[in-house]
């Protein structure tokens, strides 16, 4: 397919809603990369109210309940801000944003944190969960949590914690991202439709290989993550193209974080101790 013009695109996007351009036509520029200053960051999650960005820093082993994790805060231009914002966590992984509080999963528990302060509000433990991994939050607040080492979704409602989902589809279920009252949930090949209400569910793309971020842009296209190091760009009905690949450099790429209004891509490279920033969108 010949290389279509962002103006056109665009056009195309406005007169029709159901277009979606060749997967193809997407690229990704990096921007920055941050020094490497933090330990094992697992997740990254922008905050445009406060204009940072949040980094999840497991500093140890993903499973040990060790006290060991933090919560850094950086510019969304890769200035770390504080290192050690938020202390004391065992392997903080996921993270989500309701109003002034971060939720940040912690292999067995719920972390609130007070965004103000950097204070610990609540721990909410999660019973007989193994490996709690992301976190989406719907328009009410209501927190979906991952659970990657079981066949099941979480949902905290402000007051306690009970399964939403318990799912054979549900294979390693990793990255969740919420879009007007639709869970798009990332499990091992596949990414899934969940509607809020009633919890029915459709398969949407198959054959997408491990999935760890799962974010969405403007049309409705995805950007996932495979931790190893690929990310790929998938358009409906399931056309993808890998926009980088820096796996045999052991980099990885965790939880990423899509700034939708921006296009830029926040990647969190796990054992190289970094973030970095990439611009998504069509290069001519």
């Amino acid at each position: 397919m010949r290389r279509i013009s962002l103006t056109i695109i665009s056009a195309l996007i406005f007169l029709f809603p159901g277009y979606s351009q060749d997967a193809n036509d997407v690229k990704a520029v990096l921007l920055w990369k941050s020094d490497k200053v933090f330990d094992i960051p697992e997740s990254v999650l922008l905050d445009k109210e406060n204009n940072v960005l949040y980094v999840s820093n497991i500093n140890g082993n993903p499973t040990d309940l060790d006290e060991n994790g933090y919560i850094s805060k950086m510019t969304p231009n890769g200035r770390v801000l504080i290192k050690k914002w938020t202390s004391g966590l065992n392997a903080p992984k996921g993270m989500g944003k309701f109003g002034n509080v971060l939720y940040v999963t912690d292999i067995n528990r719920l972390v609130e944190i007070d965004i103000p302060s950097g204070r610990i509000l609540k721990y909410i433990p999660v019973e007989n969960s193994k490996f709690l991994n992301d976190i989406a939050i719907d328009d009410a607040g209501n927190v979906y949590i991952s659970d990657m080492q079981d066949q099941v979704i979480y949902k905290y409602d402000g007051q306690s914690v009970s399964e939403w989902m318990r799912d054979n589809v549900l294979i390693n279920p990793n990255g969740l991202y919420e879009r007007n009252g639709t869970l798009y949930i990332g499990v091992n090949g596949r990414i899934l439709k969940a509607d809020l209400k009633n919890g029915g569910y459709k398969i949407l793309v198959e054959e997408t290989g491990s999935i760890d971020g799962l974010n969405m842009d403007k049309e409705g296209n995805f950007i996932i993550s495979d931790w190893r190091g690929k990310v790929q760009y998938v358009t409906l009905p399931g056309q993808m193209i890998t926009l980088f690949d820096t796996s045999s450099d052991r980099i990885n790429a965790a939880d990423i974080f899509l700034d939708v209004e921006n296009s830029i891509l926040y990647v969190p490279t796990f054992v190289d101790g970094r973030v970095m920033a990439y611009r998504i969108g069509v290069l001519n």
